[in-house]
């Protein structure tokens, strides 16, 4: 006759085999049974450690941008490379029906490397302008205020040039080739993009790789909204 263990594992008995030598038989298909049954137990637990110690505890603290905190409804906050680049920001800001406007320009628009190059500006209201430039090799200097102008209150009706004529220091056009810009950005009342040092430097430079200062333009910008304000940009080729 065929029996089952239950588990699809099969043995038959013949009839003519004493209960004894079934008994036997049995008694040697438990133990071994068993004893693979512990042997493979073994095996399974050390993979299951395995996979706990190289799986799951690998893992515990790593938590994604987008999924909550274990056992909180919270998220991570995000780090300040995930955050906009301010600079960039400043660049692309856009004013709808502005209640003031600002000009600022060039005495021309095509220059060559090495060439003189002068700015100017002018609001038709009393304001507070900064002045940003942003070079073809992918520098960003702050032209107004500067170390001769370094208060940025302009008069209205008023037209301003960066460097007055008589000032010896000149600006000349440097390379690569390529499209320079320069925004403006002026509000009715006192108001600060950048912490400026003008001992160091007379068009103080903006560096991204300096977070505290990114940060700071990030919550300056922020802030905007509560000012009457407005902006413009000026295009320059250079070749």
């Amino acid at each position: 006759m065929s029996k089952s263990s239950g588990r699809g594992f099969f043995f038959s008995v013949s009839p003519t085999h004493s209960i004894y030598e079934v008994l036997g038989w049995k008694a040697q298909c438990v133990s071994v049974t068993i004893a693979g049954a512990v042997g493979f137990g073994m095996m399974f637990s050390s993979y299951f450690f395995l996979f706990i110690s190289f799986g799951c505890g690998s893992g515990k603290d790593v938590v994604r941008p987008d999924e909550s905190i274990p056992g909180t409804s919270e998220k991570p906050v995000a780090s300040i490379d995930l955050l906009p680049d301010p600079l960039t920001r400043i660049l692309n800001l856009k004013r709808d029906k502005p209640n003031f406007n600002i000009d600022v320009w060039t005495d021309k628009k095509r220059y060559r490397v090495g060439e003189e190059i002068r700015f100017y500006l002018r609001s038709d209201r009393d304001c507070y302008l900064t002045l940003i430039d942003y070079q073809t090799s992918g520098d960003v200097n702050v032209l107004f205020p500067n170390r001769y102008y370094q208060n940025n209150f302009i008069k209205a009706g008023r037209t301003y040039s960066i460097l007055p004529p008589e000032y010896e220091f000149k600006l000349t056009v440097e390379p690569p080739p390529g499209i320079e810009k320069i925004k403006a950005i002026a509000t009715t009342a006192p108001f600060s993009l950048f912490d400026l040092d003008f001992a160091k430097n007379f068009f103080p430079p903006m560096e991204r790789n300096n977070t505290r200062d990114m940060r700071t333009i990030n919550i300056a910008l922020d802030s905007l909204p509560n000012y009457d304000w407005t902006e413009n940009i000026c295009t320059i080729s250079i070749r």
